[in-house]
């Protein structure tokens, strides 16, 4: 097959699957919606505002959009439809904070060590792959993420959030 008929046939693929990720991120946030009861509701975003610092310092929050009005309107309407709000770490059995091995210990070939920058909603990447030996695996096995771990990034790529789907070593 010609390199232009196969890139051209990727190039396709590509989009289809743009358009169907697309099409389920939709699904999934309308589904989400008409749970929460507020399937028609719009929000108003406005483009000025201003938060009390107190309140920042006592959320632990200094990101100016968690203080968009229309945070606290979506809020009320939850509330008003009586569903119960739980803090995340009622889901979780436990919690515990990766580790960096150090580049040190990276070599060519080896076990695939994960790094948070190899993380995104989709999984796992193959961008920039590090490997450790087996003694360093060995070392630092109990940081292994489990089939149904919640893994959630606050360095390279914070907020990325991924639920372990297969076993990985």
């Amino acid at each position: 097959e010609p390199i232009n008929n196969f890139c051209k046939r990727k190039i396709i693929e590509a989009q289809e699957l743009i358009f169907e990720s697309q099409t389920l991120y939709s699904q999934a946030e309308n589904l989400l919606l008409e749970e929460l009861g507020l399937k028609d509701y719009k929000p108003q975003y406005k483009k000025t505002y201003t938060a009390k610092l107190s309140d920042a310092l006592s959320a632990r929050r200094l990101h100016a959009e968690s203080f968009q009005p229309a945070h606290d309107d979506v809020m009320e309407c939850i509330i008003t439809i009586r569903i119960e709000i739980k803090p995340l770490k009622s889901f979780l059995c436990e919690i515990q904070k990766g580790i960096e091995v150090g580049s040190e210990n990276y070599l060519e070939n080896g076990k695939l060590f994960i790094r948070v920058s190899n993380l995104s909603v989709n999984g796992f990447t193959d961008k920039d792959q590090k490997y450790i030996s087996d003694e360093t695996y060995k070392r630092f096995r109990k940081y292994k993420p489990n089939v149904g771990d919640f893994l959630l990034t606050k360095d390279a790529t914070p907020g990325i959030a991924y639920v372990v789907k297969e076993d990985i070593e």
